[in-house]
């Protein structure tokens, strides 16, 4: 005779299971988004540098700042959106923890292609590669809400459906956005696409704009 778990002991093991998986995720996240300054050196001199030469050696490092600045602005905008997805989820399965994790590798990555935006980010490659992987990185955000909510798989059956679609309309902001700052870079030129990126940081505004207006929090 097979032995089943009682209801409230499989309930808690699946909230601590949940918990586990936030708390990892958040950790990838607050490490990708310390290595990000890491990339921020002042330059070495073996003498000391004169007063007159510090505006030269700190205009030198904007490139580094901005870089860090933006990525800084994006990575915070991944894990808003992790956070807001994980406040619908209800349990999870092992194709679901693949997924987080797929994702998390491309958060825990995106200090790269943000060391090479700063080193040659007048040059089309840098912020087409930053480009790339950022799209790939929403898409596989995109794919994890929505494997969650495909037939209520793993969130409450009694979810609003305005929920989902306003949850879904957001999800699909980031990967629309990368797309015209590629074209930018490509006709434009890489600069003006990297200043087309900071528009990431305004996200949530920008969705709740388009939207109309936003789901009650108590709408679940």
């Amino acid at each position: 005779m097979a032995l089943t778990r009682p209801p409230a002991e499989s309930a808690a093991e699946e909230s601590l299971g949940l918990e586990r998986l936030v708390f990892f995720s958040d950790a990838v996240f607050a490490i990708a988004i310390t290595l990000l300054v890491l990339d921020i050196r002042v330059p070495a001199r073996a003498e000391p540098f004169d007063p007159a030469q510090w505006p030269a050696v700190l205009g030198a490092m904007l490139p580094q700042i901005f870089s860090y600045v933006l990525s800084f602005f994006v990575i915070a905008t991944y894990w808003a959106a992790h956070h807001r997805t994980f406040q619908y989820i209800r349990r999870y399965d092992y194709r679901f923890i693949w997924l987080n994790l797929a994702f998390l590798l491309s958060i825990a990555f995106i200090p790269v292609p943000t060391a090479l935006l700063a080193e040659y980010g007048a040059q089309p490659f840098a912020i087409l590669f930053y480009d790339g992987v950022q799209l790939l990185t929403s898409l596989l955000k995109l794919s994890l809400w929505l494997y969650a909510v495909r037939g209520h798989r793993l969130i409450a059956a009694d979810l609003d459906p305005q929920v989902i679609r306003y949850n879904t309309y957001r999800s699909t902001i980031a990967p629309l956005m990368f797309l015209p700052s590629i074209v930018i870079a490509l006709i434009i030129g890489p600069v003006p696409a990297e200043f087309a990126l900071l528009a990431l940081a305004f996200v949530g505004r920008l969705s709740r704009v388009l939207q109309g207006r936003r789901p009650a929090p108590g709408a679940r």
